[in-house]
Order: C-alpha cells, then structure tokens, then sequence
C-alpha cells in the first residue's frame, strides 16, 4: 500500500497523522539510525563514488552524527525546566531535520586536478537540496509503512529549518550568522540552529575535530594528494620538497582561524540563545552546555601556536591525515 504524497497542495491536515506523537518519536528515532547506516554504506560501500580511504579523510559525515547528538542534549536540558515546550512531535523533528541537514554537499571546484584545488560551496542551493531529500526520506517512510507517519506540515517544517541554517560569513567575527533565524521561529529551527555551529561550546575535541574535516573537505586538493601519494617507511605521503612546503603553509595559515572562530561563537552565544525567548531555556542550555568555549579557544591556540615548531609529519598528525607515527627502534 502507497501512502499519499507528501506534496504541499496534499489534501490531510496537518494533524492528520496515523501515530501518537510518543509512538512518532519512537519510530523517527529508529529511522534515524536505519538512516545513518544506509548513509555510511552510500558513501563507503563498493558502489561508492567516494573511495573509503578518501572519506575517512572527510569528517562531513561525523559532523551530523555530532549534531544530532548534541540537539539530543539540548532537548534534554530543556525538558528538564521548560517540558511544555517541545512536544514529543517537535522532538523527533528537531533529531531528524539536523540529521539532514548536511545529508548533501553540492559544489564547485576551482584550480581543478591540482594541489591547490579548493571547493566553493553552493551557499542556499544545498539546503533547498537537503530539503527535498528531506521530503523523499519522508515519503519513503510512509510508503513502506502504508500510513501516514509524516504528514504535509512536517515536509513545510523541515524545508523552514533547513532555509534558517544557511550561513552568512562574517568577516569581523571569523564565524558566520543565521540571518534568517529569528525569535519567530519554531523550535526545531532554533535548535537546528544552534546546533549546526555549536561544537566550540559544547565538546572542545569535536570542535577540533570539526575544524580538521573542515580543512580536508574544502582544501581537497591537498587531500587528493595526500591520499593518492607514495609513502616513506613510516607511512608519510611523499609530496616532493615544493608540496610540502605548500602543504604546511596552508594547515599554518587555517590554524588561526579556529580561533577567531571559537571566540566569534562564544561573542555570538547570548544573541544566539535569546532567540529562544524563555529565560529558563537560555540559562539551561548556557550553564550546562554551551560553556566550553574558553577551552576550545585555548586548544586552537596551542595548536596555531605548536604548528610553526612542527614537521610535515607532525602537522599531517595534528590534522587528522595521520596516526601518531611509532619510530622503529634501532636495535
């Protein structure tokens, strides 16, 4: 049995659904894990356009499972003072639509089959695209159950929560702002919102973690090139002294820049949280969450600070391209 479409013009209300909100919660739960294990086989399996070794080297992926982690702990925190604010619905939304949010990367590319190529990302066009696999995901849902799990409104929800996440760069503040994110929209946005750019408060090695992917997935020339070399014994790329050079000049010059964009986050925080309107909700999520902005400042210090003492071994390291290198001994 086909459910009916999930087209805006759809004749069912939108509080016609075929579950409980609680049951609905339940089941969006259980699809976001299905979820992220077709999206690991859809990147890495034998079918692949990325190859494995190529992805692991690409963080995106790792990035929504984070996000989706992270919304999950605000809900908590504010189901704990403010209950009445998220309905189990807006809960399995706010999960699902941060688990799409990224689900598609379109690009350009520039310097192409180069050491310098770079991506250019398609600012706006990536989250109309997300919003229509959004849509797809959703009427997949309802095809193989035979009911409507999501109805149209949800389809309207997530194309508005996906539209508040693009990101608008702010020289100024090294980091970006959500223009279209206001005190008027729903829940599921502010969430959405917060979440997206919000690893420098919450878990400093995330945003660490974040910031290396970040790197990799935009400079994939030198990603390309570090995959594709020849290594020594110890498993470092041969570049040739010219790539090399290249290579450290580009991770020391991104350095920096985590920590503009960790103190950008952290003077963004109060204006960010005020969107939510309860005092309850932007105490909660200040004191208990997004507090560790000061230790994501001091690490992306410290590393900036180290690069200009470290080899190319050392900084493809620092970087994520490799593991710790063990020295054989010399017997």
């Amino acid at each position: 049995m086909q459910a009916k479409t999930l087209e805006r013009e759809s004749i069912y209300p939108f509080e016609e659904r075929a579950v409980s909100g609680v049951e609905f919660l339940e089941l969006v739960s259980e699809e976001l894990v299905s979820m992220a294990f077709r999206e690991h086989e859809r990147r890495n399996g034998p079918d692949s356009k990325h190859p494995q070794i190529f992805h692991r080297a690409n963080d995106r992926y790792s990035h929504v499972q984070a996000a989706v982690s992270r919304v999950g702990r605000s809900i908590h925190l504010i189901q704990a003072v403010a209950p009445e604010l998220i309905s189990p619905v807006q809960e399995a939304r706010a999960k699902l639509f941060v688990g799409l949010h990224d689900w598609e990367q379109e690009r350009d590319l520039k310097d192409i089959g180069t050491i310098r190529e770079q991506i250019l990302r398609k600012r706006g066009e990536n989250e109309t695209k997300n919003g229509e696999e959004g849509r797809k995901f959703m009427q997949d849902v309802n095809d193989r159950f035979g009911r409507r799990i999501f109805v149209p409104g949800d389809v309207e929800v997530c194309r508005a929560v996906l539209d508040v996440t693009i990101p608008t760069w702010v020289n100024e503040l090294g980091t970006v702002i959500q223009e279209r994110l206001s005190a008027g929209s729903s829940i599921e946005a502010k969430l959405a919102a917060l979440t997206d750019i919000g690893a420098a408060g919450e878990d400093p090695a995330q945003f660490i973690r974040e910031g290396n992917g970040e790197f990799k997935e935009v400079r994939t020339g030198i990603t390309k090139a570090i995959v594709r070399a020849r290594r020594d014994q110890d498993g470092v790329p041969i570049l040739g002294t010219k790539g090399q050079v290249y290579v450290m000049g580009e991770i020391r010059t991104w350095l920096p820049g985590q920590i503009k964009w960790a103190e950008g986050r952290k003077s963004r925080l109060d204006e960010e949280l005020a969107h939510f309107g309860d005092p309850r909700v932007i105490q909660v999520l200040k004191q208990r969450q997004y507090h560790r902005f000061d230790q994501s400042i001091a690490w992306a210090q410290s590393r900036a600070y180290d690069s200009g003492r470290k080899s190319f071994a050392e900084l493809l390291v620092l970087m994520g391209y490799l593991e710790p290198i063990k020295r054989r001994l010399v017997a």
